[in-house]
């Protein structure tokens, strides 16, 4: 894609195309849907200037960051599980202290 116009290398993808020819686009995250495939791009434009300082073109960088997004997902989802999971153990633990707590009877435990 070095050397080809911006809008014929994105053609099929249009939000892209779009996206690089706004003025100080800078850098963003695109998400893209092509039929029912989703990708998430990182997305960094910076307006190429002739010696006059004329914009004469636009440089366009895409890292495809999909996977990395999806596997820190998967993470967030997990601490959150091992988090819910631990407060419900303390919950119990509470639970059966106080149980125990209140238990005016000696409670003995026989294992045969």
């Amino acid at each position: 894609a070095i050397g080809r116009p911006a809008c014929e290398v994105l053609a099929g993808i249009p939000t892209l195309a779009r996206r690089c020819l706004e003025p100080g686009a800078g850098q963003s995250e695109v998400v893209v849907t092509t039929g029912e495939t989703l990708r998430i791009y990182d997305l960094n434009v910076r307006a190429l200037q002739d010696s006059r300082g004329r914009v004469s073109g636009c440089l366009a960088v895409l890292h495809d960051v999909t996977e990395r997004q999806e596997a820190e997902a998967i993470q967030r989802r997990a601490l959150e599980d091992a988090l819910q999971a631990t407060e419900a153990l303390r919950e119990n633990e509470r639970f059966l202290s106080g149980m125990f707590d209140a238990i005016q009877d000696g409670i003995s435990v026989l294992d045969t």
